[in-house]
């Protein structure tokens, strides 16, 4: 029987505890990520002046405005209610009111890294939800006290239970999947284009992905009741041409104002340019592996796009349609389409890593620093009606 030396034993310690310390860091990341997070929309949280669509947030909540759910021409009775209810919590200070929006807005990047791990696995999980910390445009909508942080929320909360309920069936699963999406539309009208999205992901899914149809079938139908009585007074607005007030863009300038303020911000979307930064990863995760795409195996980078594009393309596309005939595009009315892009983006520099760390690395910081561009530059300038001026003459 043969005995370590007493240096060999302190190696062997030292090495554990090594190992002891990067788990815990690794532990620690995703933890690390949402408190930059929360950090990033905390700061300058009260720097723009409440603007026009803000004061009324509060003043609907704060009177007897809403009053049904089914309300005829109102758009986010849920969210009235939902904010009604936190500012008796809170009070109605601007802080108080906006700090929903950021509490949603750290519930969305948490919800990103679980959606990248459901989808590739912890790094491209950790990378998603460092892009969607740093995301100038997402920080924007988590410093303002409408519904569009709580809409991405959702959307991302609802395609984490659509991929979950098709991977592991159950009743249950799929019944939470429907009640989440069916109250979409009731925080935005426009939230309900989710839904086709959803549809047409699982339609060009493999076999295996499809082998809960039945779920799938039944908790679809089953969301689509509670939209009936949106759709009542919907419908005949559409029908008739209605005039909303928007103008009409046509597609590649729609995608332009996406794509501007998705990936600069608000402010930085002047700066097209900087876009390119994104280009690299974006091509990666979609080019076929043989010329260097994200691939782990086939069916998983299959599945992955499917869902990951349909979220993407099909709400823009949808909204393209309804504004031939009725103008409704808004950039920020299709927030909830943003998540995919982000993960398609980890993917990309996923893709990078697979063969050359250090290269992943620099593209990361690239993407970060151009988003860390656009926010500073939202929180250099006055954009919103200084409501605050006005009140003090």
């Amino acid at each position: 029987m043969s005995l370590l030396s007493p240096a060999r034993v302190v190696e062997g310690l030292r090495a554990e505890q090594r190992a002891a310390a990067g788990r815990l860091a690794r532990r620690g990341l995703p933890y690390l990520v949402l408190v930059l997070a929360l950090g990033l929309r905390l700061q300058g949280l009260t720097f723009q002046s409440l603007w026009r669509d803000e004061v009324d947030s509060i003043r609907f909540a704060t009177s007897a405005t809403v009053h049904s759910l089914v309300q005829v021409g109102w758009n986010g009775p849920l969210y009235t209610y939902i904010l009604r209810l936190w500012l008796i919590l809170s009070g109605t200070s601007e802080y108080a009111g906006r700090f929903l929006s950021v509490l949603a807005g750290v519930a969305g990047v948490a919800l990103c890294f679980a959606l990248g791990r459901a989808l590739a696995g912890r790094r491209v999980a950790l990378t998603a939800s460092a892009l969607a910390a740093f995301s100038p445009y997402l920080i924007w909508y988590s410093q303002e006290l409408k519904m569009y942080g709580l809409l991405c929320l959702l959307g991302a909360a609802s395609f984490a239970l659509f991929l979950e309920a098709l991977r592991r069936g159950g009743w249950f699963r799929w019944a939470a999947y429907a009640l989440l999406t069916a109250a979409i539309p009731y925080v935005h009208i426009l939230g309900v284009l989710l839904i086709p999205a959803q549809v047409l992901a699982f339609l060009l899914l493999g076999p295996a992905e499809r082998q809960h149809w039945r779920g799938w079938l039944a908790a679809t139908a089953a969301l689509t009741l509670p939209y009936l009585p949106l759709a009542a007074w919907q419908a005949p607005l559409l029908a008739t041409a209605f005039h909303t007030g928007h103008p009409y863009y046509p597609l590649p300038l729609m995608l332009s104002i996406l794509c501007r303020g998705w990936g600069l911000g608000i402010v930085a979307s002047a700066h097209p340019w900087l876009l390119l930064a994104y280009a690299p990863a974006i091509v990666l995760a979609i080019a076929p592996p043989a010329v260097g795409g994200w691939c782990p195996n086939e069916s998983n980078r299959r599945r992955t796009l499917v869902v990951l594009l349909a979220w993407l393309l099909v709400p823009p596309g949808l909204v393209q349609l309804i504004s031939l005939r009725s103008p409704v595009f808004t950039d920020r009315y299709l927030i909830a389409s943003l998540p995919p892009l982000l993960l398609i983006v980890a993917l990309g520099i996923d893709a990078v890593a697979r063969r050359y760390r250090p290269l992943a690395a620099a593209l990361l910081a690239a993407v970060l620093l151009v988003a860390s561009y656009g926010t500073w530059q939202q929180g250099r300038y006055s954009i919103k009606t200084n409501s605050r001026g006005a009140a003090a003459i």
